[in-house]
């Protein structure tokens, strides 16, 4: 499913902001933080067609990150 969550260090590995989610910045406080969130949650509840897509993408997306694959890329390094 798609999400939405705070652009925070890494996240965008995983998540690409408008496609396989949202992502929102914290801003000066907790408060703007929370507001932003809430947008992009609201966003993705009110609207079934931009969930279905980003859900698409972010299942495709993480298959990258499967157990199996990460470990073939660490042999593949270490080796």
């Amino acid at each position: 499913p798609p999400v939405a969550f705070h652009n925070v260090s890494g996240v965008e590995d995983l998540i690409e902001h408008g496609v396989s989610g949202l992502l929102g910045e914290f801003g000066d406080s907790d408060h703007a933080a929370a507001q932003v969130l809430a947008r992009n949650l609201a966003c993705l509840m009110s609207d079934p067609a931009l969930r279905s897509s980003m859900g698409n993408a972010a299942r495709a997306r993480t298959a990258a990150f499967r157990p199996e694959i990460v470990l073939a890329q660490w042999d593949a390094v270490l080796d």
